[in-house]
């Protein structure tokens, strides 16, 4: 449970106010959680205390979209049972951390009370990036954004009285989000400012086959196409004025646009935290912020990335529970337990009865790397990605796909291309204990061996190892 209201402290084990804990974490998100319960459990005797603003259990948020949808109730949504942090011991403070005092390891929360640390997670999250406020109409009700737990309570009672929308936003949430609304039967306008959408992600053709395929369901799309005044009446939105002069009727304005890092305490501190704008708090391979007390997990954490070659969070929910772990070591000691939380970013949805992976460097942007496709098989697209005979990005479009976690697992270690074809075998079946199998034995040849007669021999058009089917090098034909 969530401690009680304004500001006031659960108790700790000696049932007295919390003012000092051995491990002290801001933020009641999976990341914070996960370092918590691995916190206690890896050193049951260690005081941890969380301390957020938050006034729900931690959530499951890749399934808020089915919330949207209907298929899924409020309870459905908690990621921990309630009671939790209880049962482990560990106490939960509703309040709001307003400073961080490093040279004294102590975080101060707003009322004048303050709690000491030994070490200090911060798993602040994001919250929605959102129309300027200068933007004429923004104000009005209806133009909403969908984040936040609120935003989906929010939104389930408004779809019921609206009956055109338009989604702002070409990413990943924006995509998700209008499939999402589409399940509602209502007029859908797509508006997105590039001409392609998860621009960071697809090529021109993916994103081709993504927006047919969006298009086939009844939603119409606008590209380079942006909000330029939101009208309305009595208050409330009633359309959309855009870049191009077109009117659009609308009764909710849904704003897709990205998130933004909760990085005020970076600013809030006696000695300000490094932060890489826009992503997050910047950290070490081992979460470890500026400061050597203090470490930051999730989505607010800004960890370097090898492909990019700078620091970026990884924002998918699986990538926060292995910082929490790995940041829960860190915090209690207890180093040599994990590994760095390293890895490639990744995406993966459905459009209906098309799926989709892309991992990496799916756009070929690393210096050196050459991009292979193949456009062949009737109604697959993929793409894969190389870099000194190693594989860097992979782009699956299809009815099916590979396990995107063995994928990324290939892309993570360095393995050879021949890693690549073991899982797309995998795909066939013998699930992912089958899949992990053949990852192995294909991981023991050298690169060279993989490739020989492959992509990297010179040919433009050829059958790359262990059945990937034709791929061409992107640029030749």
């Amino acid at each position: 449970m969530i401690g009680s209201q304004n500001g006031s402290m659960k108790s700790g084990r000696d049932g007295g106010p919390v003012d000092r804990a051995d491990v002290v974490i801001v933020g009641f998100g999976i990341a914070g959680m996960t370092a918590a319960r691995e916190a206690h459990r890896m050193t049951p005797q260690a005081s941890i205390a969380i301390v957020s603003a938050q006034n729900h259990p931690t959530i499951y948020y890749p399934a808020l979209k089915q919330f949207l949808m209907g298929r899924l109730g409020r309870e459905q949504l908690v990621a921990i049972p309630p009671d939790m942090e209880r049962i482990q011991q560990i106490a939960v403070l509703r309040a709001t951390v307003e400073q961080v005092a490093t040279r004294e390891k102590r975080v101060q929360l707003i009322g004048g009370r303050s709690i000491s640390y030994d070490s200090l997670l911060l798993a602040t999250g994001r919250r929605s990036r959102e129309l300027p406020g200068t933007l004429p109409g923004s104000d009005f009700d209806g133009v909403t954004t969908a984040y936040s737990l609120t935003d989906y309570f929010d939104l389930r009672r408004r779809l019921a009285e609206a009956s055109d929308v338009v989604v702002v936003g070409g990413g990943i949430h924006g995509l998700e989000t209008v499939m999402a609304v589409l399940h509602h039967r209502l007029r859908i306008t797509w508006l997105m400012r590039s001409s392609t959408c998860l621009p960071d992600y697809l090529d021109g053709t993916a994103s081709a086959l993504v927006l047919d395929r969006v298009r086939q369901a009844g939603v119409k799309i606008l590209t380079e196409t942006e909000v330029a005044e939101i009208l309305g009446r009595v208050g409330a939105v009633s359309g959309v004025v855009t870049s191009r002069d077109q009117v659009i009727a609308a009764q909710l304005v849904i704003t897709c646009l990205g998130t933004l890092p909760n990085i005020a305490l970076a600013e809030q501190s006696d000695r300000p935290l490094r932060v890489e704008p826009d992503e997050g708090f910047l950290v070490d391979d081992w979460l470890r912020t500026s400061e050597a007390s203090i470490y930051a997990a999730g989505s607010v954490a800004a960890l370097p990335d090898r492909l990019l070659g700078r620091a970026a969070v990884r924002s998918q929910w699986a990538d926060a529970e292995q910082q929490g772990a790995v940041a829960a070591a860190r915090l209690v000691g207890r180093e040599g337990t994990s590994r760095p939380p390293l890895g490639a970013s990744w995406v993966t949805t459905s459009i209906g009865k098309l799926s989709l992976v892309a991992i990496g460097d799916t756009l070929g942007r690393m210096p050196g790397a050459s991009t292979w496709t193949d456009s062949r098989s009737k109604g697959i697209y993929r793409r894969v990605t190389l870099a000194k005979e190693r594989v860097v990005g992979y782009l699956s479009l299809g009815p099916t796909t590979p396990d995107p976690l063995a994928i990324k697992y290939v892309i993570d270690e360095g393995l050879a291309l021949s890693a690549i074809s073991a899982i797309l075998q995998g795909a066939d079946g013998g699930g992912r204990g089958a899949t992990a199998a053949r990852v192995e034995r294909a991981a023991s040849p050298p690169a060279s061996s993989a490739i020989s007669s492959g992509p990297l021999s010179g040919a433009a058009d050829v059958a790359l190892p262990g059945g990937l089917g034709n791929f061409a090098r992107e640029g030749e034909s």
